[in-house]
């Protein structure tokens, strides 16, 4: 077994390199393809990150809902359409594992523009681009950026 920053590589018995990714990338790979081709619905992970990332975006009107599939292994996430269209078209990952962004450096990098993911020390939050700037609601380091 090898293990190279977050990601761990294993070999299988037929000696196949299989590659799995940190959970955030893993999150927003399976959203994002769900999006792409149109579900309405999709299966992810069970973990305590992506269901308070869920959370996040149920809260703040980006999906219709979600529910823990009998088992326990896996969530299936409500995609939430407006007139055909998604609501958000893609979740972007910002902060790696190789170069973490901080929302004190951030307003340099992106501006005023759009909606982010923050984990701070009371959890994640979704902030938008101008509260960054007008009221310092939260710092933490910025994980996903929401694009619409």
């Amino acid at each position: 077994m090898l293990i190279r920053g977050l990601y761990l590589v294993l070999r299988n018995q037929v000696g196949n390199l299989l590659i799995i990714m940190d959970q955030y990338s893993n999150f927003s790979n399976i959203i994002n393809q769900a999006i792409s081709l149109n579900r309405f619905s999709v299966k992810v992970p069970h973990n305590s990150k992506n269901l308070e990332l869920i959370k996040c975006l149920e809260i703040n009107s980006y999906i219709r809902g979600y529910r823990v599939l009998p088992g326990g292994n896996f969530i299936e996430v409500l995609l939430k359409y407006w007139l055909g269209n998604p609501v958000f078209r893609k979740l972007l990952r910002v902060s790696k594992s190789s170069k973490r962004h901080y929302s004190k450096l951030f307003l340099k990098l992106f501006g005023t523009s759009g909606c982010f993911i923050v984990s701070t020390s009371k959890g994640l939050l979704l902030q938008r681009g101008f509260e960054f700037k007008i009221r310092r609601i939260a710092g933490g380091e910025v994980i996903f950026r929401v694009i619409e």
